[in-house]
């Protein structure tokens, strides 16, 4: 038998775009993979046009969705679908080459404090030869110089590795993911709402895999400090353990702390899916939200999520605050301890040399803790997101039998936290300053001046006070971030959620939902918590580093001009690197939006998609747009580390102006200045390198406001209310519900085609309409006209001798109904769904039930009224959800009714009760019935017919069939409905006799 012809499926058009990027990568020399030279061009054109995702370099093979899924095969079936093993067997040895460099970057680190306290020591020992004392600090400085050089190729390394892994886990995660939403049983789908869905695809993915590439630090961190704490007994003696034990107090505080906010991390997790599922909801169903004018109320329903959202996010955010300060102040307070104990009680001096060298091993000390709470939050939500994923990944399946084939908004909020941080940097810097004079005095004064009790007392309070005052500038600080980023979050999201759901339709229509789904993801997640910390982080560094070049300035006096250069390539490299960093971050936002569509369309189409036999397409769908966008973040990471090697490269240079400079100007300044202005060069370096990547994260980052300020910039829809042209309520407008068309065209979007063309006719109050005609015919467009979904080309539509042009889409659209033929029911109360304002009483309620036969089925279920309605009414049959939207429409008494198709996908005898109601409960109200099956409207008082957009009949059904021909006449025949309106006069003349 010949071999069927193989399909080929295009997903878009053939397009201009220019063709891909060869990749580089592999044709790059030695030295260009080691200092990255290779990634320079793509960051040339970034400042030459703007990028496009066919400038970037292809994708690895080696890291394509397909070959990795084909890569973790075995260990997951090994490991019985174990996570963490499966990751652990395939990348163990990337995993021990990270270590080792990770192991090579801290001992480099260590270099720092040794080589201070060498210097010191030796440029303080005035019984030595000068040239000796010389050529030692001389040589201690070049190897601080070559330890930082070593430590920047480390730390690039380092950086490269853990990215393209996490780069390969989330793709495996979201490849698993989809192929289990695609797989799901119906019992399993409802338990998840696509808003979770979309929450684990993405939030919790990212989650799981960053913790995993912080592994590392679970043993670095002890190692660094255990290093650290031995060193500071070889300089403090065994008053080195007094400060230890003030940092065990702590971390063991630290510790409680972390158990808080665990819990309020999961609480922060619960409130972000719910808040994810109304939105989603919300925007998913956004034509039948403002064809019955419920944006209010939707919105409310979304903020309420929000506000709650964000008061778990605030106490999350204030423990946080609370670990911060504990980790902050560690070596502060280990310091005041070790100090005290070894001037006080030991009765030693505290020299220069040993002074500067403590608090640099502090700092080190102090640098891996204040990383343990960024470590233990990212444990906790991985711990969360493991649960949540593995859960899933376990869930029931649908057997195989089973298938059938079938501005910018946030710079003006953080003045008092600027005002807090500088008072912050200043307290600390006094108390840096205070202990250099403390540690001179005892060097020029001698023992007996420095070391008195009232004066070690005095001292050594001084320096407490001002490290405790520190503290609670920091403290102050994290807490009016937190209070100010999320008061500029909350005005962000609350004035996107107006302007969407006041924009028009065919905004919704350009614009897929998962593209909108992103703003409430992603980007409000930045402006939640990275944009907070990230202007509090470069304030911090700003300050700290512009009284730290101050004082080494000053020191080295004119040798402060060698500096300038140094400090110009520092911002040359961060400025050449913004440019590509921000295009790249546009291009991985605009090729995450088709992912997040698909799989939400997907999810929700699974099982169209399993009916005929099409789910090997769409995995090979997913699989594609993954790679599109991991291209996009595999150039991000190249870039990125490019930049940090230059400028860690440019900070080494830095340090070894700084201190060279020290040491050559050593007889003009006293060895307490020397160690204070050497321990702050090893501080600049890296708070230099903070305030740019600062400033590039924050470049980044800020698309993300940018891009909620787009949507709260978009076109809106009609004034809801215009107080001077509405009716006023008492007169009860619509009175009759007569409509006139008076040469009505109408489009959907401004230059598209018109679908409606010069439409005239009118309808008496109280008539029943039936709106007839093919496909594409207009059917469905005369209601949009009707209900405003978009404004007229021309004509007037006039409701009761009132043109709807002229009064607010509120008014209008809250004295209309409509039946649509898909119901859409928002997951909440059954109350909630049939009054929305709460309007009505209980027994107008259950009387609107009875009308439309549901009044048993609501109460056998015990919660009554209060029972809960499922996302999208999936406890609720089709037929049942029409019936609860009749029932809706019932309390509203509204005068105008349509029913679009209304009938379309239930059966005969849901339709003959559908079609009672009508005949009774809408009596006196004009009805307007789009027909995809014509006996339902053989009983209308009138057809209208449509074509092509134009009117071609409009007359009662005996006298359109009554013709020799005709278009209503023809759709008769053609559907067989000709004989049934025969039984149907028959019936009614046997009536009438």
């Amino acid at each position: 038998m010949a071999a069927s012809p193989r399909r080929n499926y295009a997903t878009f058009q053939p397009s201009t775009r220019r063709p891909a990027a060869p990749n580089v990568q592999e044709s790059a020399g030695f030295l260009s993979r080691i200092f990255l030279f290779w990634v320079k061009p793509l960051m040339q054109q970034a400042h030459k046009q703007q990028l496009n995702a066919s400038d970037v370099w292809p994708l690895r093979h080696s890291i394509r969705a397909d070959t990795i899924l084909e890569r973790f095969k075995a260990p997951l079936q090994q490991h019985k679908n174990s996570l963490p093993k499966a990751f652990a067997r395939v990348f163990w040895f990337q995993f021990v080459l990270t270590g080792l460099a990770m192991l090579v970057s801290m001992l480099c680190n260590l270099v720092g404090p040794m080589a201070l306290n060498r210097v010191v020591t030796a440029l303080s020992d005035t019984s030595g030869e000068e040239e000796k004392r010389v050529t030692t600090a001389a040589q201690w400085v070049g190897l601080v110089f070559a330890a930082q050089v070593v430590q920047a190729l480390a730390d690039c390394y380092t950086g490269l590795q853990n990215e393209v892994t996490a780069i390969q886990c989330i793709c495996l995660l979201k490849t698993l993911l989809f192929r289990k939403m695609m797989k799901l049983s119906a019992s399993s789908r409802k338990k998840k709402s696509t808003g979770e869905l979309t929450n684990m695809y993405t939030a919790d993915c990212e989650s799981l895999v960053r913790t995993a590439l912080v592994v590392h630090q679970m043993w670095l961190i002890p190692l660094q400090i255990v290093v650290a704490s031995y060193m500071l007994v070889r300089v403090l003696s065994v008053a080195a353990f007094a400060g230890i034990a003030v940092i065990v107090l702590m971390l063991w505080l630290n510790h409680l702390v972390s158990k808080r906010m665990h819990s309020l991390q999961r609480e922060v997790r619960r409130e972000k899916d719910k808040r994810m599922k109304k939105v989603t909801e919300a925007f998913k169903a956004v034509s039948i939200v403002k064809l019955n004018a419920w944006e209010n109320p939707i919105t409310a329903r979304i903020s309420a999520a929000r506000e709650t959202e964000l008061h778990a996010l605030l106490k999350m955010r204030i423990m946080t605050s609370l670990s911060i300060v504990l980790l902050w102040g560690m070596p502060v307070f280990a310091s005041i301890a070790a100090f005290g104990i070894f001037s006080a009680v030991l009765h030693r001096d505290l020299t220069p040399a040993i002074v500067f060298t403590s608090l640099a091993l502090f700092l080190l000390i102090q640098a891996p803790l204040r990383s343990i709470t960024f470590i233990v939050s990212m444990a906790i939500q991985c711990s969360v997101a493991l649960e949540r994923i593995s859960s899933f990944l376990s869930m029931a399946e649908l057997k195989e039998s089973n298938v059938i084939t079938i501005d910018d908004p946030l710079a003006r909020k953080y003045v008092a936290k600027d005002v807090i941080v500088a008072v912050a940097n200043a307290l600390q810097i006094s108390s840096d300053f205070w202990l250099s004079r403390w540690s001179n005095d005892a060097t020029t004064l001698g023992k007996a001046a420095a070391s008195t009790n009232a004066h070690t007392a005095y001292r050594l309070g001084v320096y407490a006070i001002l490290g405790l005052l520190a503290a609670l500038m920091v403290f102050g600080r994290t807490v009016l971030v937190t209070i100010y980023g999320i008061r500029a979050a909350r005005n962000l999201f609350d004035h996107m959620t107006y302007s969407l759901m006041h924009a028009p339709m065919r905004f919704f229509d350009a614009n897929p939902i998962g593209r909108v789904l992103t703003r409430y993801g992603g980007d409000v997640a930045a402006v939640d918590v990275q944009i907070p910390f990230m202007f509090g982080t470069l304030a911090a560094n700003v300050f700290s580093v512009g009284c730290s070049l101050a004082t080494a300035a000053f020191l080295i006096r004119w040798k402060g001009f060698l500096l300038v250069p140094v400090i110009a390539v520092y911002l040359a490299v961060g400025s050449f690197y913004i440019s590509p960093a921000r295009e790249l971050q546009r291009l991985s936002k605009t090729t995450l939006s088709p992912v997040l569509t698909h799989m939400s369309e997907s999810v929700d189409g699974a099982s169209v998609v399993r009916a005929f036999g099409q789910v090997q397409r769409f995995f090979q769908t997913s699989s594609a747009k993954l790679d599109a966008n991991h291209k996009i973040w595999y150039a991000q990471v190249y870039v990125t580390q490019w930049f940090s090697l230059r400028i860690q490269l440019v900070g080494s240079l830095l340090l070894l102006v700084v201190t060279s400079s020290l040491v050559f100007l050593h007889r003009q300044l006293n060895v307490a200045m020397i160690g204070l202005a050497f321990s702050y060069s090893l501080k600049i370096a890296a708070n230099l390198e903070g305030i740019i990547r600062s400033l590039t994260r924050i470049e980044t980052v800020m698309i993300s406001p940018e891009r909620m300020q787009e949507y709260i910039d978009i076109e809106q829809e009609a004034p809801y209310r215009i107080p001077i042209m509405d009716p006023p309520a008492q007169l009860e407008w619509p009175t009759t519900g007569s409509i006139v068309f008076d040469k009505v065209s109408f489009r959907y979007k401004e230059g598209g085609a018109l679908v409606l063309r010069n439409l005239s006719f009118s309808v008496n109050g109280g008539q029943k309409i039936g709106v007839v005609g093919r496909t594409g015919a207009g059917k469905s467009s005369l209601t949009m006209a009707l209900f405003r979904i978009s404004e007229l080309a021309s004509g007037r539509v006039l409701i009761d001798g009132v043109d709807v042009a002229t009064i607010g889409l509120k008014t209008l659209r809250e004295k209309l109904s409509i039946i649509p033929q898909s119901p859409v029911l928002f997951k909440g109360s059954l109350r909630a769904y049939l009054d929305p304002f709460d309007e009505f009483t209980d027994d107008q309620l259950w009387e609107s039930i009875r009308e439309v036969g549901l009044a048993e089925r609501v109460a056998e279920d015990e919660s009554k009224l209060l029972m809960l309605v499922e996302e999208n009414g999936e406890n609720f049959s089709v037929g049942e959800r029409q019936m609860l939207c009749m029932a809706r429409t019932l309390l509203r008494h509204a005068r105008i009714v349509v029913f679009d198709e209304a009938t379309a996908a239930i059966d005969h005898d849901t339709d003959q009760k559908l079609q009672r109601v009508i005949r009774t409960a809408f009596a006196k109200s004009t009805v307007l019935t789009i027909a995809h099956r014509l006996d339902t409207i053989l009983d209308s008082d009138r057809i209208l017919v449509l074509d092509k957009g134009r009117l071609v009949e409009f007359a009662s059904p005996a006298e359109l069939v009554g013709k020799d021909q005709g278009h209503f006449l023809e759709l008769m025949r053609e559907g067989g409905y000709l004989d049934t309106f025969k039984q149907l006069q028959e019936t009614k003349m046997a009536s009438i006799a």
